[in-house]
């Protein structure tokens, strides 16, 4: 494998950016919710040379949740991470 490795990119799968506003949630960390996919993220890591990404839930994560919330809040890391999980080559579509 040759190319950079991303440390530390971030996920905000739709549904989860969806579900933040509506619980108020517009910009965490002073900044708007980004449009994110897995074609975006592939995108951008050909673009930048990045050979492979370690992906996390975006600001503001999931911690902040009242339990009363819990069961609602859409599950990012295993219905959208996990498919971008296996390593593909740089020859491979996103």
């Amino acid at each position: 494998m040759t190319g950079y490795i991303d440390v530390q990119q971030h996920m905000i799968p739709a549904d989860y950016a969806r579900w933040l506003r509506e619980h108020g949630v517009h910009a965490p960390g002073g900044r708007e919710l980004p449009e994110w996919s897995p074609a975006l993220a592939l995108e951008l890591m050909d673009r930048q040379g990045i050979a492979a990404a370690i992906l996390s839930i975006s600001t503001p994560g999931v911690h902040w949740v009242r339990p009363e919330y819990e069961r609602s809040v859409p599950r990012p890391g295993s219905t959208v991470g996990c498919p971008v999980c296996p390593p593909r080559s740089r020859g491979d579509p996103p």
